[in-house]
């Protein structure tokens, strides 16, 4: 049976050969490895009493023997560590621990699981004779049988998820269940359980695309056929995230992912053929932007013309602190550079060209609303300001845009800043030595970017004021991609 990877390590394993926690105080163990570890902290040479009782024993004595009892003596540090050789004639259940010190008392239960109890395989049993889900979760959930299976139903998995994962184990049933393989059909089905509903809640994209592509095999997604042929493969991902109310089960996501391929390919055809190519504007670059896995505020697929991939390096780069910035975004077909085989590394880049970029990388559809007075309907940028008005990522002045005016270096720090905000760190960053030009609405913008080293500035220096350049926006784009 193929396994949930991704998910699967977040899955409380109920069944397993080793020690595993299952919530705070209590352990599960089963399986040939019965050891109990215990670590606690007291004084020096302290004396010990450990008594081990069924936790359905409220009151251990003469009458009600506990399983266990043994005198220990903590070391000179005052520290017990040891490891108790549990009784394979254990029957399952759950068992309480007392600790009992001179002036102190202390307890925890755990789950003892053994796959060889009567009482355990007399539940396997029943479980072989139910025909559905239903009929699973109606046998687990009355009496001790969960118990007995190492299964605690107070887990918020089990809450949350046990029903589907016993159908799920109904339907990969291949003859009797064993205690053994019964384990691995329900945390299997607890790993689908989960994983479809992180699909189904992906808030962006970009986590729709990473939990499709960890569990492609468990998904049966197919990175090998035509997904190859898409230049462009974020923009599926973008596809299958405005499809994502058709994805009903495990078996839909792969259904999904290949209506998206069809749909990436058949624009990626009509844009090559209609030999359409992109301005920049006034500095007469061609900048085209792949999406990437960010946050969208509308994820649609703008049609991108194909870049020219010609050049597949720069003349005037080497050397240059941007060199691998560039590299990286020009081999993913992010940015492009001039004719003549140069970047121009050092050139400004404008409002106009940098709320492009911006609007393109992170996913917003073109959409003119004419917020702007200076920006006309038929102006190649004007649905990309538009939009990131429209959502709040830039502001203008006095109603205007000033489309042609080069970016100031805290006025591409606020964009970014506004883009990526719910995944930047929390944490204090210290501030630039010219802190104190940083204009008041941009200073939380470049102090959370540098936290999150999306900006990192010169010699402690972030100069603020100064116009962005083509290869520090490719750095800051860059790490600001990059931002997890």
């Amino acid at each position: 049976m193929k396994k949930l990877i991704s998910v699967l390590c977040a899955v409380a394993m109920v069944f397993s050969c080793v020690i595993a926690v299952a919530q705070q105080d209590e352990q599960i163990l089963a399986g040939e490895e019965k050891t109990l570890k215990i670590s606690e902290q007291y004084s020096e040479k302290t004396l010990l009493t450990v008594t081990i009782a069924s936790a359905d024993v409220e009151n251990v004595n003469s009458d009600n023997r506990p399983v266990f009892m043994y005198l220990y003596s903590t070391d000179s540090k005052g520290l017990f560590e040891e490891d108790i050789t549990l009784s394979s004639a254990w029957n399952s259940g759950r068992y309480t621990v007392y600790i009992d010190a001179p002036s102190d008392a202390r307890q925890f239960d755990f789950f003892y699981v053994n796959p060889e109890s009567t009482a355990s395989l007399a539940v396997v049993d029943s479980i072989n004779g139910c025909t559905t889900g239903d009929e699973l979760f109606a046998l687990l959930t009355i009496d001790d049988n969960a118990t007995l299976l190492g299964i605690d139903k107070s887990d918020e998995l089990f809450v949350s998820y046990a029903k589907d994962a016993l159908d799920y184990a109904i339907e990969s049933k291949d003859g009797d269940f064993t205690f053994e393989s019964f384990g691995i059909a329900f945390n299997d089905g607890l790993s689908a359980a989960k994983l479809l509903e992180n699909i189904k809640n992906a808030e962006v994209y970009g986590e729709l695309e990473d939990l499709v592509k960890e569990n492609a095999d468990i998904l049966g997604v197919d990175f090998d056929g035509d997904y190859e042929d898409v230049k462009q493969k974020s923009k599926v991902f973008v596809e299958m995230f405005k499809n994502i109310d058709e994805i009903e089960d495990l078996a839909s996501v792969s259904e999904v992912f290949d209506d998206a391929v069809k749909k990436v390919l058949k624009a990626q055809k009509k844009a090559n053929s209609s030999g359409g190519s992109s301005s920049s504007g006034s500095s007469g670059t061609s900048s085209t932007i792949v999406l990437p896995s960010t946050d969208p505020v509308e994820p649609i697929v703008p049609v991108i013309p194909v870049p020219d991939t010609s050049v597949k390096s720069y003349t005037d780069i080497d050397g240059h602190f941007a060199k691998d910035a560039v590299s990286n975004l020009s081999a993913k077909n992010i940015i492009s550079g001039y004719p003549d085989g140069t970047f121009k590394p050092d050139n400004g880049v404008t409002r106009a060209e940098f709320a492009k970029i911006a609007a393109l990388a992170f996913g917003y559809e073109s959409k003119v609303t004419g917020v702007f007075a200076d920006v006309t309907a038929d102006e190649w940028f004007a649905g990309y300001a538009d939009a990131l008005a429209a959502a709040g990522i830039i502001n203008g002045y006095d109603g205007m845009f000033n489309p042609n005016v080069t970016i100031t270096r805290q006025d591409a720090a606020c964009i970014i800043y506004r883009l990526i905000n719910q995944k930047l760190s929390a944490e204090d960053a210290k501030l630039f030595d010219d802190n104190a030009d940083i204009s008041d609405y941009a200073k939380e913008a470049v102090a959370k970017l540098r936290a999150s080293a999306v900006v990192n500035g010169s010699n402690n220096m972030f100069f603020p004021l100064a116009n962005i350049t083509r290869g520090e926006a490719a750095v800051m784009i860059t790490n600001a991609l990059n931002v997890k």
